[in-house]
């Protein structure tokens, strides 16, 4: 019988938790400190008050009312007394708030996927290589040497594998590996080295 509720958890909030994991992506790409803090503020309230500013009782309470009143349940009074203290909405799920974040904000959302590629961001883990090109004359690396990218990008060599090469402006492939570490190559090398984003 415990099932039942599990699966009633389930099927209301996976909707509602998919709006909300995509509206924090939203403010969690924004770079403006005040307009992030304004849409977090924005997603928080819509969790926790209906279109007339009423608080509304959480889907796990709702749930575990259910159960409660259920006649094959063992133990009623575990059930939450202060639910008529708030009301509840016909809804299963919060309303839907899409944060409103200002125009410098709304410019600073809108990076290319390249601009993004070596962040610590978890939803940005879909782009797995860039080709760039190696700002003027590349003489190789060695553990803590900078490599600066014609895309601005700048990669710090984290490896102790150290490569000499003369060439000028090379085409270079960057991979993420495995383990979250990212690999650069210059294009007709046989070496690569483990390298870290700095900028």
């Amino acid at each position: 019988m415990k099932l039942i509720p599990m699966l009633l958890l389930t099927a209301f909030t996976a909707p509602a938790m998919a709006n909300v994991n995509q509206q924090l992506t939203q403010c969690l790409n924004i770079k403006e400190d005040t307009a992030r803090l304004e849409c977090y503020d924005a997603i928080a309230k819509a969790q926790v008050t209906d279109n007339q500013g009423e608080p509304v009782i959480l889907l796990t309470e709702k749930i575990s009312e259910a159960v409660s009143q259920s006649p094959n349940t063992a133990n009623v009074s575990a059930a939450p007394q202060n639910v008529n203290a708030v009301s509840t909405s016909d809804s299963p799920t919060a309303p839907s708030v899409t944060p409103k974040p200002s125009q410098e904000a709304t410019k600073q959302i809108t990076a290319s996927q390249e601009d993004l590629f070596g962040k610590t961001v978890s939803e940005i883990h879909q782009l797995r290589t860039i080709r760039s090109t190696i700002v003027g004359q590349f003489k190789g690396w060695k553990k803590g040497a900078i490599i600066t990218l014609d895309n601005g990008q700048k990669w710090k060599v984290v490896s102790n594998s150290r490569g000499y090469v003369n060439l000028s402006n090379p085409k270079v492939v960057i991979e993420k590996g495995g383990f979250g570490d990212y690999k650069i190559k210059a294009e007709g090398l046989n070496a690569q080295a483990k390298v870290k984003r700095v900028k």
